[in-house]
């Protein structure tokens, strides 16, 4: 098991994420799948910190704009780890049935919200 500390200006916590082969996803591009391979060594730190952000959040939840402004990192890292945790091994965060508006230059958009399961805390911590 590896340790994570996620610091935020409320709280500290430490998530702990079990070791498990979580490829990155990508398009069946080279460019997307040399990305993919490139990130793959900061994964399960990035995980931890999507995880965190959200779990803090509680039944709020956050929308994948919220993690990236909150957590200053790009929606093409932020929008796959957040895509993991809702897959196998993890099952850790769930689309929680809630829409918040996002800020768009043009027109508003809707986002869904992302909420934790704490349940998973045996995987992740």
């Amino acid at each position: 098991m590896e340790t994570y500390t996620i610091q935020d200006d409320l709280f500290s916590k430490v998530c702990v994420i079990r070791q498990a082969e979580v490829r990155p996803p990508s398009v069946p591009v080279a460019t997307s799948e040399e990305a993919a391979e490139k990130i793959k060594p900061d994964t399960k730190v990035l995980r931890g910190m999507v995880f965190g952000f959200i779990l803090g959040r509680g039944s709020y939840g956050a929308t994948d704009q919220e993690i990236e402004d909150a957590l200053g990192i790009d929606g093409n890292t932020e929008r796959p780890r957040r895509w993991e945790l809702g897959k196998k091994p993890f099952y850790a965060v769930v689309n929680s049935g809630m829409k918040r508006e996002t800020r768009g230059k043009k027109r508003k958009c809707h986002a869904i919200v992302w909420e934790a399961i704490r349940e998973t805390m045996d995987k992740i911590e």
